[in-house]
């Protein structure tokens, strides 16, 4: 009974630990990207706003909107490899049998079967 558990336990750590340095390089990944973008969205705005009240060349606006599209997709990357619902079908397959193994074990002795 305990060997299932320490398996699955170490199977589990063996699988989380490196998801540690994944998500360290990713967020900074992200991190470098966001402030690349960041600066090429300040100059395009100071372009625009250097224009003053007169009209903004569409090279700008479309520069604009580049940026603007390309910071939403990097906003919406994820800090972890995985989403929630992968966790929890992992914890699930993981914890779910092994939960009920020791259930049975402990009904099995508790009724001297």
């Amino acid at each position: 009974m305990w060997s299932e558990a320490t398996f699955s336990l170490l199977g589990l750590v063996v699988f989380l630990v490196p998801l540690f340095s994944l998500r360290e390089r990713l967020v900074d990944a992200k991190n470098e990207k966001l402030a690349w973008i960041t600066r090429r969205h300040t100059r395009a705005i100071e372009s625009i706003e250097s224009c003053g009240d007169g009209p903004i060349d569409a090279s700008l606006v479309n520069e604009l909107i580049a940026v603007d599209r390309i910071r939403t997709d990097l906003r919406r990357i994820s800090g972890w490899p995985f989403n929630a619902g992968v966790v929890v079908k992992l914890v699930t397959v993981v914890f779910l049998p092994l939960s009920l193994y020791v259930a049975c074990t402990y009904l099995a002795h508790a009724l001297n079967l």
